[in-house]
This record gives C-alpha cells, structure tokens and sequence, in this order.
C-alpha cells in the first residue's frame, strides 16, 4: 500500500501566490478610488452645511462668518478647527478640515463667502475643494471640477 504526500508542491504555491498577486493589483487601485470617492462625498456635505450655515448667519448679521466666527457656527468655540463628519470636533473621523478663505470674487464678507475643505489624507486627484455661497464649485488638484464633485 503506498502512501500519497499531503500538502501543495512549491509549483502549485507559486502558482496560488501569483493569482493572489494579480487580483491585488487589479483590485487595489479601484478599491483605493473608492475610498478617496467617499471621502470626497464627506467634504462636499460639510461645505453643503458649511454655506448653509453661513446663509443663515448672513440672514441674521447681513454679513458672512470670518474665519475666527466660523466655529461658532457649528456650535464650537470661536477660532476652533471645523472638520468634516458628523461631529465638527471630531479630527478622528473627519476627512476634511474646513476654513472661510477670501479669494477670488469672494473676498468681502458683505457679498459673498468662500468656504475651503483641506483633505487630512492626501488627495492628489482633486486635492482641496471649495465651494463659495454664489454656488461656484472649484478643487484644486490635477482632476477637473466634473470628476471631483460627481456623485
């Protein structure tokens, strides 16, 4: 009676190594997309909110929220840092960091208002995004506004 050898050879371990590699390479760069997808979609609600609060503020003040009064808007102390997510003062699960930045057309606060969101992790495809309370939607990395602010 003789006895067959349990187990894989080196050949048939290669080979399982090698498929295993293949579905990583193909798989990683699109899960890698989606994930930077996601946190794109976190900082477009939290300047969606960001403005919306801004508009109620200008309603109240007829003037927009400085940099330093920005917080004060999502229920923080004045001049604290404002990130994206459910909780505002939550660094752990916000994506974005959010300022009020003067640019553009959009440098007095009587007319109109420009609200930033800094990525905490990089970016490179769409970097920073901003969104100003005309409506206009800008990002700053090496993509264009349509890919960064798609759903």
């Amino acid at each position: 009676m003789t006895r067959g050898r349990a187990g894989f050879t080196l050949i048939e371990l290669l080979i399982a190594v090698a498929i295993v590699g293949l579905l990583a390479a193909v798989a990683l760069p699109g899960y890698n997309e989606h994930v930077a997808k996601s946190r794109r979609a976190q900082g477009q609600t939290a300047l969606l909110k960001a403005i919306q609060l801004q508009e109620r503020f200008y309603t109240a003040n007829s003037r927009y929220a400085n940099n330093a009064e920005f917080a004060t808007l999502f229920g923080l102390a004045g001049g604290a840092a404002v990130y994206s997510g459910e909780n505002p003062a939550d660094a752990t699960t916000g994506r974005y960091i959010l300022a009020v930045v003067p640019q553009g057309t959009c440098t007095d606060l009587n007319t109109c208002v420009n609200v930033r969101a800094i990525p905490l992790v990089a970016d490179p495809k769409c970097g920073v995004l901003m969104l100003d309370s005309r409506g206009t939607r800008l990002e700053f990395g090496t993509q264009t506004v349509q890919y960064c602010w798609k759903n």
